[in-house]
């Protein structure tokens, strides 16, 4: 169960990360739009690309079997 809790935590800290990395681009787009590098933005765009898909996904599974696992004892 430990497990299962650590790697629940860490997906947790991935979508944070995404998060404030999507944060950061914004404000940065914002005050130097010029400056932008096309690769950083295509970086940028696969990750929050991969959350939507992918990792909102997984981490809601991930609570759910936490949730069960706990329920059932």
């Amino acid at each position: 169960m430990l497990v299962v809790f650590l790697m629940l935590l860490l997906d947790v800290l991935k979508c944070i990360v995404i998060f404030l990395k999507l944060i950061h681009f914004i404000h940065f787009t914002q005050e130097n739009v010029d400056l932008v590098d096309r690769d950083d933005q295509q970086k940028f765009l696969a990750s929050a690309d991969f959350l939507a898909n992918n990792g909102l996904l997984a981490l809601i599974s991930n609570i759910q079997a936490v949730v069960t696992e706990v329920l059932e004892g």
